[in-house]
């Protein structure tokens, strides 16, 4: 394909709107009405939904190049073909390219500019990007549900965060990973309330969000309860505040302090002092440096890539391998949540880095993978209980009160206890 030249600021606008109303309505339609719109407006050239896309397609083909008009009918192919990917509608995909050959495609016309656009885009059918097209469409076709798919939310962070990917792919990554953990947290906080309610009448028992089973319950009473020592959020907060203006060497051996690793299995301290090696030798020109926000943030990351990934970055780190294959998943999870409170920006670097594992482990079946999905399943839970707008807290019953027996299998934590959420009111100023 040939370089494109230099396009005026009109021609820009006028491919900006095409693309703005794409977005739009792909989010909101039914595939299919979202089908038909594309067909009127890229096949038929008729002003039937968006009069303002519909102009704007007409000032793309009135500029007369032909170039220009074959990279906005891509991008706005990639936009819908992405979405329907990212949310398993695949088989719109393969309509949207078996459209573009349609035989109304090769209809004469009257029209000028009618005629003009369905030249181009039988020219562009017979084009090797009109394969590359096709092949993005269809590669997902026979692809089944597996057990990775439960965390799709972290494999669109990974899309939203590699700034290689096209800039709708990555709008649409970002508002779908939004979404799907919005929906966790909503159907967990629904889950909290309804479980304490007695079954029966009009009240059916409630949907658990959640792989763990009951020992959700058991696990949200764990990083609750007082019984466990602190409070996450506010051990965080101490931090911060006895952390700042210091230099970033003094930092760096604080942090090793508030991460507070305990483990008594020898591999997994020795993966842990390699994670600590590589804490203290992370940006030593900076050591007499103070701190500052996004120097945390960076050293965060680091810690982060070297507790989840190997040196590769695309398999599991000694670390996580040793704890998880011991049954130790919250002495991973802990010290994610601790990183996440004081650098909120280092979710992201969490969750890509959980899209690489995750995408190692997907070729095994998930009977194979349960100490990972259990690990997974945690961490979603904890983080959503401390850095979501739902406050939990725990209610100790009366001993008449009803409560839930262990059956061996349980995280931990004392029946009780019933547990409360909330929505969370913003902080003062």
């Amino acid at each position: 394909m040939a370089v494109l030249q230099p396009k005026s600021r009109q021609l820009e606008r006028s491919q900006q709107r095409i693309y703005d109303y794409l977005m739009r309505v792909v989010r909101r339609w039914p595939p299919e009405k979202v089908l038909m719109a594309f067909g009127d407006l890229f096949i038929n050239y008729e002003c039937v939904g968006d009069s303002a896309a519909w102009q704007a397609l007409g000032e793309v083909i009135d500029a007369n190049n032909e170039q220009e008009f074959i990279y906005t009918l891509q991008r706005s192919c990639f936009i819908l073909i992405n979405f329907w990917n990212v949310t398993s509608n695949y088989c719109y995909g393969q309509r949207l390219v078996t459209l573009l050959a349609d035989t109304a495609v090769y209809q004469h016309t009257n029209l000028p500019k009618l005629t003009t656009l369905r030249r181009w885009v039988q020219r562009f059918v017979v084009s090797g990007n009109y394969l590359k097209l096709k092949t993005l469409a269809t590669r997902h076709i026979a692809v089944r549900a597996r057990w990775c798919d439960r965390y799709s939310a972290y494999l669109l962070t990974s899309q939203y965060a590699n700034l290689n990917n096209p800039l709708e792919q990555r709008q649409i990554a970002g508002m779908l990973s939004h979404s799907i953990k919005s929906q966790f947290r909503f159907d967990l906080a629904m889950y909290t309330v309804r479980v304490n309610r007695p079954i029966g009448g009009k009240y059916a028992p409630p949907a658990n969000p959640t792989c763990l089973g009951d020992d959700v319950l058991s696990l949200i009473r764990l990083v609750l309860g007082s019984h466990y020592g602190f409070n996450y959020r506010n051990r965080a907060n101490i931090f911060m505040r006895l952390n700042s203006g210091i230099t970033f060497g003094q930092f760096k051996a604080n942090f090793e302090q508030f991460l507070k690793f305990s483990y008594d299995d020898s591999d997994a301290v020795t993966a842990y002092w390699r994670v600590v090696e590589m804490l203290y030798n992370s940006f030593p020109s900076c050591d007499d440096r103070r701190v500052d926000a996004d120097l945390m943030r960076r050293t965060c990351d680091r810690v982060v890539r070297a507790m989840i990934l190997g040196e590769d970055y695309n398999t599991p780190s000694d670390l996580i391998k040793v704890l998880l294959q011991h049954g130790h998943p919250l002495a991973m999870v802990i010290p994610l949540l601790k990183i996440v409170l004081i650098s909120p920006d280092s979710r992201t670097c969490i969750e890509t880095c959980l899209a690489e594992l995750i995408k190692h482990y997907s070729q095994f079946a998930e009977d194979e993978c349960r100490p990972l999905i259990d690990f997974l399943e945690i961490l979603r839970v904890t983080l959503t209980i401390y850095t979501e707008d739902t406050n939990y807290n725990l209610l100790k019953m009366n001993s008449n009160g009803n409560g839930s027996s262990s059956n061996g299998h349980s995280i931990s934590g004392s029946a009780d206890y019933r547990i409360f959420s909330q929505a969370r009111l913003p902080s003062k100023a």
